[in-house]
């Protein structure tokens, strides 16, 4: 029955079948397919190629697989003693649908990886945002003379975070606030002289509260390295130069 059906529905029917994806019509036309032995041996070499690829646990074919491959080995021809003594190189001819099994069977390794990436990256997205943040609450030094907050909040595995500033006053044209992540002196990190990194600019344009994001930089993830976070007013024209003391800072 084999023969009735094009090459490519049949390959498509081969590896819907190892993928347990065939629909019920699909499923009850395959099942007459398995009376036929290259069809049987086709499924097998499919199922060796993905196993070969994801090198799983072994699993028993299913017990009609199992009838259909005794089915198709006791049918063979016995061989004579003669051909025994005297064996000869057999080149098995393939069907065409059978020959490109091979190429269909690549396609199916290949989509399977990537639906296993994106996977893996879906768990790591939400493994990431079910991780509780870090709450960093910066202390006022005797520069400032302000009842003001700044709070940054962040996660240590995206190093995404929030700035959150309350109260804490405007500055005069041409100066901004700059916040700071200060290291350890032999920080294997690039760093200003004043071993930090900056790590947000932002500006304030009234006593009230607002929230930024931001990302740390990547040394965040190293805990045993970083010292401190701070806040500085820099000129807005070279806020890297980092010329000022702290108003705020906390250490860690």
């Amino acid at each position: 029955m084999s023969q009735s059906i094009p090459p490519e529905e049949l390959e498509l029917l081969i590896a819907g079948y190892v993928l347990n994806s065939l629909t019920d019509e699909e499923a009850a036309l395959f099942e007459e397919l398995l009376d036929d032995a290259e069809v049987v041996r086709a499924i097998a070499q499919m199922e060796q190629t993905l196993e070969k690829a994801y090198a799983p646990t072994e699993i028993q074919p299913s017990p009609r697989l199992r009838a259909a491959l005794m089915s198709a080995a006791t049918a063979k021809p016995a061989t004579s003693a003669s051909s025994v003594n005297a064996p000869r190189a057999r080149v098995l001819v393939l069907p065409v649908w059978a020959k490109a099994l091979g190429g269909v069977a690549a396609a199916l390794i290949v989509g399977l990886s990537t639906s296993n990436y994106l996977l893996w990256r879906s768990l790591q997205a939400s493994q990431a945002t079910a991780q509780e943040p870090v709450v960093i609450l910066l202390q006022p030094t005797e520069a400032l003379t302000t009842p003001a907050k700044v709070m940054v909040k962040v996660n240590p595995d995206t190093l995404q975070g929030t700035l959150i500033v309350e109260n804490l006053p405007p500055l005069e044209p041409g100066k901004v606030y700059v916040l700071w992540t200060v290291l350890a002196p032999d920080a294997p990190f690039t760093k200003d002289p004043k071993n930090a990194i900056l790590t947000q600019v932002f500006a304030v344009e009234a006593e009230e509260n607002q929230t930024q994001p931001f990302f740390f930089p990547s040394a965040f993830q190293n805990p045993e390295v970083v010292e401190a976070i701070a806040v500085t007013i820099e000129d807005a024209d070279a806020p890297q130069s980092h010329k000022s003391a702290p108003i705020l800072i906390q250490k860690l």
